[in-house]
């Protein structure tokens, strides 16, 4: 039901990835100011929820400040650092901020199995690598961490 999906990436891959998978507007934080062109393209309202998918500071300032008044960020990213907030701007604006480690698999999982059976996602477009259970660590994370332009999600298959 969302009206807008504003992806901000700074990576080119991943911003062709968004506008496959379904992002009305991809924002490279690089070049343009993320939090103005939401500004914009929200007539000045702000969005409704936000997600910190980065674990970086700039992602999350951005992903606070972009928020309507009582509107929600979600930080599902990993940090690799102390992050900061500025608490009293989040108290003026009554954000609502939480927090997801992991899927619940009692309704997420059925959802998302939904949305790909229906066909209104398909995550075989932000799936650039595909390995086997004993390959995670080699393979996978390391993967992740030396080379991380390069990917989006890498799939775990446990039946390899």
């Amino acid at each position: 039901g969302a009206s807008q999906i504003i992806v901000s990436e700074d990576l080119a891959t991943r911003r062709v990835a968004a506008h496959r998978v379904g992002a009305t507007r991809v924002i490279d934080p690089l070049v343009e100011d993320a939090v103005e062109v939401v500004r914009t393209l929200t007539n000045g309202n702000g969005v409704d929820i936000s997600f910190d998918a980065a674990g970086v500071q700039p992602a999350l300032d951005a992903a606070l400040n972009v928020l309507r008044p009582r509107g929600r960020l979600m930080v599902v990213a990993i940090w690799g650092a102390t992050a900061g907030i500025d608490i009293n701007r989040s108290i003026m604006r009554e954000a609502n901020i939480g927090f997801s480690f992991c899927y619940e698999a009692q309704w997420q999982v059925p959802a998302i199995l939904n949305l790909i059976a229906t066909g209104a996602i398909n995550p075989g477009e932000l799936i650039t690598d595909e390995i086997p259970l004993d390959a995670v660590v080699s393979r996978g994370f390391e993967e992740l961490r030396v080379n991380r332009d390069a990917h989006i999600k890498i799939l775990i298959d446990p039946s390899a």
